[in-house]
């Protein structure tokens, strides 16, 4: 087959090719994303019941939707919140579990509990947990003519259809601004002096807003429609509605005891850009859409919105994700190119000879397209994991053409048999080929077979890695072929006049002789310490096999101090400041508090732009409803400068000591430099312990004492409990037999007071194409203070009308702001935020944790970054245990014995002191990252012992001692194998160095991979012929 090849130069090149042009049209095709593709296993079921305090959702909705959902197929846990006027259940599925199927089957058991909830509670709904939902874009829009009452309205009508229309679009969202609503604001004393009650005025407001039909009538030859025209024409309508009458029995109009407005809302959420209030709008695409084309066709509407709109609002750019993605592609894309020209320099200056150079940074190209090709078909996107992979790949791609060309210039040399004399060019090139293509399979296979393991992985870790392990895997495949078709192929063009003549080249410049002589030197030099340092450990074996074994030990001992993390940091460009007032505090204090801190942050020279958020409107979006967000809370994001400032954390330092907001006032920096934790829909602080148990007041009470304990660590601080704090209640009790005499039940009581507090939703007023509420309620002040409640008029059976201080008391008290149950059971979530060395703070925290005693039926567990970072390092421990099995298989089928594979895989440990120690130099922690790259070195670091170990083997059939194949091994493997690891370890540099915007998070990656890979192929050099010399040399 190779043969094939070799002889039919034009069809190799036309399947060449044919492979670039796929890669071209596939690269075009893919995908452009940040994260791979994934399917999480979580639904979340959102069941409203509005107005409802925590332990009456708890009680009456969560239970029973807890109940339904567990019994969902798949469902490995339960999670659930319940929250003013809002229930949410979350179950995870075990992954890989086919979430359209759950989805319908979860949805079809809530509609079942849905005749266990109260007839009030909302319809629930199931979401889907899809970070990729997240928007890409957020804008923000403010008025350029100062009238921003009506800027709402206009970007709904005109704005949003305009840009929901762009492709790849999926949805668009506002958030702020003013939504316009009737407003009927009633005068308790003028109801009490006309003798109505509030449910009598709702229900003809509403019945007085109707349009009926009345059937046909005939007239003549013609049939009409009768229609009763009712609904409200203008305000006018609405003012004249009679909403009962007086004792007198003239009819009482609703303009009589209600001031009637077209005003707004009340507002639930201000958003502010810079300090100056706007309205946001938050992009959100297709899924499966190439971002960067999405944000691209946004930016290029907005452009045309700014021409025709420019009078009237202000449009600008909050955040982009695309720019990020980009940022990273590019980085990415530089460092692989960067790498590729650094092998290619390095290999012409060993080979010294730049036709088999370009011949081999040939492949590279070809290589790269063609898993772009292979990418397209196994449907994985462009993204900062699978192009890590890619760049990692670089390197890589190389290692199998050298050892082939390396082979095929000694056959070239050596060759003098009859074959040789007729000038045939492509024996020497397949015998070159064939010697060197069983030890280049078994070393692509041993690089290919460590990623199996990852696609076994399970959570999240398997789930974002499998990209980057098809990636590399595809960009081996692809350069094992090439070296065996493409590279002998090409090498044979240097063969011949007409060869010669197509790729001549100019004499060399006195720059080339001059490097080339270098290259001479230090390989001589090279070669000659490797003969002597050889030599010396044949013939001090046990010093030598001592030492190796103490340089084991040290690279596993050098591991003990290196910090742990989920994932490694990066530095986003912005970071979130989240404010949080004590519950109950009104939304115009909470701006007030957030003014402050936006003008600080807009003083300092290293903010791009503020964008705050204050309070929430559960009805702009499903993520606003589930959050939870109050009025007393804001969210503040600052997006910083390019260049020329501090790393994010550093800043975040310095304002944690500046901004001070007083007592009760609690301030939160949220940084997503953890893009994988981010995903996980875990606590969003590092630190995080969940207490289990039955009775909630005990939950509380050991709560404090755990608060207390992780209070007192070093680099703990912001210790909060879930059953802290709370908002303030007012509770009405009703004395029941005293309401029964009067014909007043518990509902008619609590209707009418939500009606004169919150208010009802009385009708729809249209206008147009406009739907507006109007909303009635009891006017400011008769609905301010407690005192208010008792006035609050109530008509009993008998049509006389009551004041509700003969029924109700009123007690003060501070209710749960959020009730958290697990698997069915209250707990107590207990967090905190970490500052200095994250792995040593969770470590004590583990400890104290361990060492509770609590009473019998408590539990006590780390979650948070503590349990995830534990399950990814029994992930990777299994992946890096299957990795060494599957080399182990390989080996012992390549060299067709039990035993020889062993000595090969003592390149394994000897990796583990440059791995460790170059991971301590540089600082870098234990994360995911760079156990993958653990995982990936198990692979590679045996490739140069396998070509050692190959050549010994050979040398040894032809007859040579053991000492003399050892050191002709040496001698002529120790360029290719120098050359192999040379290329992937400067391919690798530029992703080690971390340069680039997102380049952290593949730099502990590629860390892991040059110091193993360096300090093992150094060792290898001298103790794999050791460990041969050892224990061979008494065979015959």
């Amino acid at each position: 087959m190779i043969e094939l090849f070799l002889r039919k130069r034009i069809t190799t090149l036309m399947v060449y090719c044919g492979v670039c042009l796929l890669g071209v049209i596939s690269v075009r095709r893919l995908p452009v994303q940040l994260l791979p593709d994934i399917e999480f296993p979580k639904l979340t079921v959102v069941t409203p019941y509005e107005n409802a305090a925590p332990a009456e959702i708890e009680q009456l909705v969560t239970r029973y939707i807890e109940e339904a959902a567990s019994s969902v197929n798949g469902v490995v846990s339960i999670y659930s919140e319940s929250m003013e006027g809002l229930s949410l259940v979350t179950a995870r599925f075990e992954w890989g579990t086919n979430m359209d199927l759950a989805l319908v089957e979860t949805k079809e058991k809530a509609d079942i509990a849905k005749g266990q909830l109260p007839q009030d509670a909302g319809k629930s709904i199931v979401v889907k947990f899809d970070p990729k939902g997240d928007p890409v874009m957020i804008y923000s829009i403010t008025s350029a003519r100062g009238d921003f009452r009506q800027t709402r309205k206009k970007v709904e009508k005109e704005l949003l259809p305009f840009l929901e229309r762009t492709e790849g679009v999926a949805l668009v969202d506002i958030n702020g601004g003013h939504r316009r609503q009737i407003n009927v604001d009633l005068d308790s004393a003028r109801i009490y002096a006309h003798s109505l009650s509030l449910s009598e005025v709702l229900e003809n407001i509403d019945a007085s807003n109707h349009n009926f039909p009345a059937g046909n009538i005939e007239k003549g030859d013609r049939e009409y429609l009768v229609r009763t025209l009712g609904e409200f024409g203008n305000m006018e309508d609405i003012r004249s509605v009679a909403v009962g009458k007086n004792e007198a029995g003239t009819p009482v109009y609703l303009a009589d005891i209600a001031d009637i407005a077209d005003g707004f809302r009340d507002r639930k959420c201000v958003i502010r850009t810079n300090g100056e209030e706007a309205v946001g709008l938050l992009v959100r695409k297709e899924p499966g859409k190439n971002t960067i084309e999405t944000c691209d066709r946004v930016k290029e509407k907005i452009e045309f919105l700014r021409k025709r709109y420019g009078a009237e609002f202000g449009i600008d750019l909050v955040y982009d994700q695309s720019e990020f993605i980009r940022g990273s592609i590019d980085s990415v894309v530089r460092s692989a190119v960067f790498g590729a020209f650094i092998a290619f320099i390095l290999l012409w200056f060993v080979l010294k000879e730049t036709r088999s150079s370009l011949i081999i940074a040939t492949s590279i190209p070809i290589s790269v397209l063609g898993t772009f090709t292979l990418m397209y078909f196994s449907g994985i996107s462009l993204n900062s994991v699978s192009l890590g992979g890619l760049a990692l790949g670089t390197g890589m791609m190389v290692d199998a053409g050298i050892v082939v060309l390396d082979s095929i210039a000694a056959k070239r040399t050596a060759r003098t048999d009859a074959r040789a004399a007729k000038h045939d060019p492509i024996l020497p090139v397949l015998d070159g080929v064939n010697e060197v293509k069983a030890p280049v399979i078994a070393s692509i296979l041993t690089s290919i077979v460590v990623f199996l393991p990852i696609l076994f992985l399970s959570g999240i870790t398997g789930a974002v890695f499998r990209d980057l392990a098809l990636t590399v895997s595809f960009a081996l495949i692809c350069s094992m072929l090439s070296s065996f078709t493409l590279i002998p192929m090409l090498s044979t063009l240097t063969v011949g006049n007409r060869a010669r003549r197509l790729l001549s080249f100019k004499r060399m410049h006195l720059v080339e002789k001059a490097a080339f002589a270098a290259s001479d030197r230090a390989m001589d030099v090279i070669t000659l310490f490797f003969n002597r340092v050889i030599r010396y450990a044949m013939l001090h074996h046990r010093k030598v096999l001592g030492t190796g074994a103490a340089l084991c030990a040290l690279g596993g001992i050098l591991f003990l101090p290196l910090p742990t993390e989920l994932m490694p940091a990066i530095d986003p460009g912005e970071f979130t400041l989240e404010i949080a007032a004590p519950g109950g505090t009104p939304l115009a204090e909470t701006c007030a508090l957030s003014a402050r801190v936006e003008k600080l942050l807009l003083d300092k020279p290293y903010t791009r732009f503020v964008y705050a958020k204050i309070g929430s409107d559960p009805e702009d979006t499903i993520t606003d409803r589930i959050s939870g967000t109050k009025s007393n809370a804001a969210s503040i994001r600052v997006v910083l400068k390019r260049g020329g400032r501090a790393d994010v954390r550093d800043i975040i330092a310095s304002l944690k000591k500046e901004i001070r907001l007083g007592e009760g006032v609690r301030t939160d920096y949220r940084l997503r430099e953890d893009v994988v934790a981010s995903l996980l829909g875990s606590p969003s602080r590092p630190l995080c312990v969940e207490l289990y148990g039955k009775d909630s007041a005990e939950l509380a009470r050991l709560g404090k004492a755990i608060q207390s304990r992780l209070g007192a660590l070093r680099g703990v601080s912001n210790v909060e409990s879930s059953l802290d704090g709370g908002d303030p209640e007012l509770r009405i009790r009703i004395d029941r037999e005293y309401a029964a005499a009067l014909g007043l039940s518990v509902a008619t009581i609590a209707s009418t007071v939500r009606a004169a507090v919150s208010g009802e939703i009385a009708t729809r007023y249209r206008e147009k194409d406009d739907e507006i509420d109007l909303r009635v309620r009891l006017r400011r002040a008769d609905r301010a203070g407690a005192d208010a409640l008792y006035k609050i008029l109530v008509k009993t059976d008998g049509g006389a009308t009551v004041p509700l201080a003969k029924v109700i008391t009123l007690d003060e008290g501070t209710g749960a702001g959020k009730i958290i149950r697990s698997e069915q059971s209250p707990v107590n979530l207990i967090t905190a935020d970490i500052e200095g060395d994250r792995s040593a703070t969770l470590a004590r925290a583990g400890r104290l944790v361990g060492a509770l005693s609590l009473p019998a039926g408590y539990e006590a567990k780390m979650a948070g970054d503590g349990s995830e970072i534990k399950n990814s390092s029994r992930e990777l421990l299994f992946a890096l245990g299957l990795a060494v099995v599957l080399v182990y298989m390989v080996l012992a089928s390549q060299f067709q014995s039990l035993t020889r594979p062993l000595v090969v895989m003592l390149s394994l440990p000897v990796a583990a002191v440059g791995v460790s120690g170059l991971l301590l130099v540089t600082g870098k922690t234990l994360n995911i990252n760079s156990g993958i790259g653990i995982v990936l070195l198990a692979g590679t670091v045996v490739n140069n012992a396998i070509v050692l170990l190959d050549f010994i083997d050979h040398e040894r059939r032809r007859g040579a001692t053991l000492a003399d194949a050892v050191v002709a091994a040496g001698h002529k493997r120790i360029r290719p194998i120098l050359l192999t690891t040379g290329t992937t370890v400067f391919a690798m540099l530029p992703i080690a160095l971390g340069i680039g915007e997102g380049a952290e998070l593949q730099q502990p990656m590629a860390v892991a991979v040059i110091g193993g890979l360096s300090v093992s192929t150094a060792l290898t050099l001298v103790f794999i012929p050791t460990v041969v010399y050892r224990f061979d040399r008494g065979k015959s």
